[in-house]
């Protein structure tokens, strides 16, 4: 689309935007010049930070797509393992890899799977693990 039609079309669909473009040219036109605020760029919120339901959905979501659900969003949707995983962290905003993983999600939920997660030991739970080894049995 040219871009004088798609201007002419922005002013068709919003009258605010009308307006404000009719205000810049009388300003043109009265001033010889126009001046544009530049504004601040919106700070993006990760999809898990918003609230803390968020926060309670991306952990179950995790907690019910498995790798191989994973993998396979990614070839259906054409996009990265990469991207998948950030969308399923909550990291990233895709609406459709993020629709495909809840039907993952919610049919795994149907089948009682759930994503195995290796165990991780905390610093305080080695520090017992070695305690244990070293301890003599009397």
């Amino acid at each position: 689309m040219h871009e004088d039609v798609a201007l002419e079309f922005a002013r068709w669909l919003s009258p605010v935007f009308a307006i404000w473009c009719n205000d810049r040219i009388k300003e043109l036109l009265l001033t010889g010049a126009t001046f544009i605020k530049a504004r601040k760029p919106r700070k993006r919120i990760a999809p898990r930070l918003r609230d803390e339901r968020s926060g309670q959905f991306y952990d179950d979501l995790t907690r019910l797509v498995t790798h191989d659900d994973e993998r396979a969003v990614a070839a259906g949707c054409g996009v990265t393992r990469s991207h998948v995983h950030e969308v399923l962290r909550g990291r990233k905003m895709s609406f459709t890899v993020l629709a495909e993983l809840v039907a993952r999600a919610k049919a795994n939920r149907r089948a009682g799977i759930e994503r195995v997660v290796p165990f991780v030991a905390t610093e305080e739970m080695r520090e017992q693990l070695v305690l244990d080894f070293y301890t003599v049995e009397g």
